[in-house]
């Protein structure tokens, strides 16, 4: 086996990403073995195929239970295990995970290369994560062979941190896991405004509120719902009550996130710092205009005025003014779902993943 794709995300981007990484290989008829959770929510998306061999390995469910009972079991003995059978020369490490620090251990013996791709820059972290976890995922990728980030954002992060070669390459565009279908807009009627993914304070949420409120106080018909698991203020509940936003503070299961997106007039990332979003890429899935803030790599996948609009972050009234734009003109939302077509061409996992093969090469060789 020449490269293996590892992951053990077991939902969400990450899990997204592999899929889509693993289909481009393919698309470009590039031999590879894939190796995921078993409890990976798109499992059954992965299958073999003359350019694929799928890996599954059992990880934990999650929990603290999840976690001993892994252990009880030397999970993480037998993942590594099966990566020295499968031989690879070269290893693609698609997420971080504590298990990937045993593939280092065996590298020696095993005589393979790594590749780490990193979402963040652990160096300067934008989320609170526990420590050790900021200290394993700078090993993991200050003893990669090579690096490779999806922004120009977190490569410059870790310039003066790493020695080795970064390579910034950006993200393919999601396959369409929450279900197929056609985008249709209503010219009457409220408009329909989507914000979804984990909530956390730098996605500004409140931001989105604010903006909604001053559309609500000039009478505009529109109608915001916010949708996923993570905390939400007292505050913020307040105002989202106070001014009719629905709120759905759980972890979406894929129909009814699929059900949202369909109905969505235009999406909106109101980040105020990101490197990268899913939203982004799900919201080019499915042909939906976007708002998105000027950070990191958000703005590569929109042309203000074509497929979306770029504002600045932390700025209610501009938000709420490029969503009144929608509001004012019902066919805008048809047009710039027209104009995302040559967008999800330009950032299909088929282009995007040479410029993981190139890497791969530049190894192999």
């Amino acid at each position: 086996m020449e490269v293996l794709l590892i992951s053990l995300q077991k939902r969400g981007g990450g899990a997204l990403d592999t899929l889509g990484l693993s289909d481009g290989l393919c698309l470009n008829k590039f031999r590879h073995a894939v190796m995921v959770s078993s409890y990976n929510e798109f499992s059954d998306r992965f299958s073999d195929n003359e350019y694929r061999k799928v890996i599954r390995v059992k990880t934990f469910t999650g929990g603290i239970t999840g976690l001993l009972w892994a252990a009880v079991l030397l999970r993480p003995i037998s993942f590594a295990r099966v990566v020295a059978k499968a031989r690879p020369r070269v290893i693609h490490i698609l997420n971080f995970h504590p298990w990937m620090i045993l593939l280092y251990f065996i590298k020696p013996f095993c005589r393979f290369r790594i590749i780490y791709s990193s979402q963040d820059n652990p160096f300067s972290p934008k989320e609170k994560n526990p420590p050790l976890m900021n200290f394993m995922e700078r090993f993991l990728i200050g003893n990669a062979d090579k690096v490779i980030v999806y922004s120009k954002l977190v490569a410059d992060g870790l310039i003066g941190h790493i020695k080795k070669e970064i390579v910034v390459m950006p993200l393919g565009i999601y396959p369409q896991v929450y279900g197929e279908f056609e985008k249709k807009f209503d010219s009457a009627g409220a408009l329909n405004i989507l914000f979804f993914g984990r909530i956390e304070p730098y996605k500004g949420v409140d931001v989105l509120m604010g903006a909604y409120k001053i559309l609500k106080d000039k009478g505009e018909k529109a109608l915001l719902t916010v949708a996923g698991g993570g905390y939400l203020s007292p505050e913020l509940v307040g105002v989202a009550e106070e001014a009719g936003i629905i709120l759905k503070n759980y972890w979406l299961s894929n129909a009814e996130l699929g059900s949202l997106i369909k109905t969505a007039d235009v999406i909106v990332a109101p980040y105020k710092e990101a490197t990268q979003s899913g939203i982004v890429m799900i919201a080019v899935s499915y042909l939906t205009p976007l708002i998105v803030t000027n950070v990191g790599s958000l703005p590569d996948y929109i042309e203000d005025g074509g497929n979306g609009f770029i504002i600045e972050p932390n700025d209610p009234p501009a938000l709420a003014a490029s969503i009144e734009k929608f509001i004012k003109n019902r066919s805008l939302a048809l047009r710039m779902s027209q104009a995302q077509k040559a967008i999800r061409e330009k950032f299909s996992w088929e282009n995007v993943s040479r410029e993981s093969i190139a890497a791969y090469d530049s190894l192999l060789k």
